[in-house]
């Protein structure tokens, strides 16, 4: 990477890079990279303990809420780590039907996921239709409707 590349990069970071040079810029960039990573791993940490410390009576929508907090914490990791989440190759490889219409998880959903603290496959999720009915009532950006 030239110089001019590490400052443009180091600024997205807001890192003061006037009279750095190269190799500070490198530290200065892989420093605030390895803080934003603990920051994200921690908001990670503290989503699930979260959903951890729920009452046993927590409503499902508690729960949806919860969960969709870690799904964001992780999503935001995962982006900024450059890690993508396992997805699947093909959209709507697996349908389900619920109240006389056709969901299907979409392309950009993970291929295994955590939903009310469970880490599943989509397939095995569709095979449990109470978490596949919150998980279409709670409006997951995992879900898709297909067809009315």
């Amino acid at each position: 990477m030239t110089k001019d590349q590490l400052i443009d990069k180091a600024k997205t970071f807001g890192i003061d890079t006037e009279g750095l040079t190269v190799e500070q810029l490198k530290a200065a960039i892989k420093k605030v990279k390895a803080e934003k990573i603990a920051e994200l791993t921690v908001a990670v940490t503290e989503a699930k303990t979260a959903f951890e410390n729920l009452p046993e009576d927590a409503s499902d929508e508690d729960k949806i809420a919860v969960q969709g907090n870690i799904n964001l914490a992780e999503q935001a990791l995962a982006d900024f780590t450059g890690v993508p989440t396992e997805t699947k190759e093909e959209e709507n490889e697996a349908e389900f039907d619920f109240n006389g219409s056709t969901y299907g998880f979409k392309k950009t959903a993970p291929a295994r996921f955590n939903f009310l603290g469970v880490n599943r496959s989509q397939e095995e999720w569709i095979q449990d239709k109470d978490a596949m009915e919150l998980l279409i009532s709670g409006n997951s950006s995992f879900v898709k409707l297909l067809k009315k």
